[in-house]
């Protein structure tokens, strides 16, 4: 699997000549004339080391900035509770339910057709040229930071800050993860004649579901500034618009107790355990005869009956490799029950 491709986002309703908002942002930007109400995307890899210029005031007519301490009705104010700012105030802030979510809209930046009245150009992503963390600086940081080898992307990653190590140790073992890259993008958008700029933190690979684009902080007091709300509100309709699940995740959503957070070291340092022949065989034949629902304790005596211990590390590299479903955010014990795939 590939990191996310540099692409642009196309409007699809070229056809339609009327008179209608850039992107229907409420006291925001509202372009009157503007023959397309799609939000259109130029995205860059910086292979291509594209210098981005600010859009001419003729494209920007009759923009003002949002006042997030208006009280005026529609203008709404994201409080601090972690449920708001998550599940309502901040998918809504900037949401056009008349834009509905289209991946078809992204194509190649080596495609970009020639921009005329019917491309507006609104904001640019840029990936690493490998697919790989776009940022790694390491060293005069004030919190912690290094590297770290993933099974799943195959590759080192670079994390900074304890929380966002365990995120990529919390997608390692979550068998609908099927990768995460630490530091995967940077996203810029205009909002009236401001630029936004937004480093995501993680960009996770769901199975049979959306890409996620994750921002970490460690708590709700980390969103007490409005300017800093209102790019994350901007960034959540970008990411809406073009098909990817943007996510604002707390530290205390990562790890929840104690017993969560040394399953999770334990079952990712065997992530490159090797494991033998034999320990496959029991494993298939296991599950064609008592079927894909067991517990921990018997399925590891079955892989390795003379050394359960063995037979459970086996396991432990088996959730990583997604062969093995088991919730690792309460104690382990033989009893604990998992399901194999």
């Amino acid at each position: 699997m590939q990191s996310l491709p540099s692409h642009v986002v196309i409007c699809q309703n070229c056809t339609r000549h009327i008179s209608a908002r850039i992107d229907r942002i409420p006291n925001a930007v509202e372009a009157l004339g503007s023959p397309c109400s799609c939000l259109a995307l130029e995205f860059a890899s910086i292979s291509g080391a594209m210098e981005v210029e600010k859009p001419p005031v003729s494209e920007l007519a009759g923009s003002q900035t949002v006042d997030n301490n208006s009280t005026e009705p529609g203008n709404k104010v994201i409080p601090l509770s972690q449920k708001v700012v998550k599940n309502i105030e901040l998918h809504r802030k900037l949401r056009d339910p008349l834009v509905l979510p289209d991946r078809t809209r992204l194509i190649a930046a080596t495609e970009l057709p020639t921009a005329d009245e019917r491309l507006t150009t609104m904001g640019q992503m840029i990936l690493a040229e490998d697919g790989g963390s776009l940022r790694t600086f390491s060293g005069n940081l004030a919190h912690e930071n290094g590297w770290w080898s993933s099974y799943k992307r195959c590759r080192l990653q670079h994390w900074q800050g304890e929380t966002q190590r365990y995120a990529l140790l919390a997608n390692e073992c979550d068998y609908t993860a099927e990768w995460a890259q630490s530091e995967p993008c940077c996203i810029r958008a205009p909002l009236g004649d401001e630029w936004f700029e937004w480093y995501a933190d993680l960009h996770v690979r769901r199975h049979n579901d959306l890409d996620e684009l994750w921002e970490i902080k460690r708590d709700e007091q980390s969103l007490a500034d409005p300017h800093y709300r209102l790019k994350l509100a901007i960034m959540d309709e970008v990411c809406r618009r073009i098909g990817v699940r943007f996510r604002l995740v707390m530290a205390n959503e990562i790890i929840l107790n104690r017993h969560h957070r040394d399953n999770l070291e334990l079952f990712a340092s065997r992530r490159f355990l090797r494991i033998l022949p034999e320990h496959m065989r029991r494993f298939e034949a296991f599950a064609m005869m008592k079927g894909s629902e067991t517990t921990y304790g018997e399925l590891a005596r079955t892989i390795d009956p003379g050394r359960p211990t063995k037979g459970a590390a086996t396991i432990q590299a088996l959730t990583v490799r997604r062969r093995v479903e088991i919730d690792l955010r309460a104690m382990l014990s033989p009893n604990t029950p998992l399901r194999i795939h």
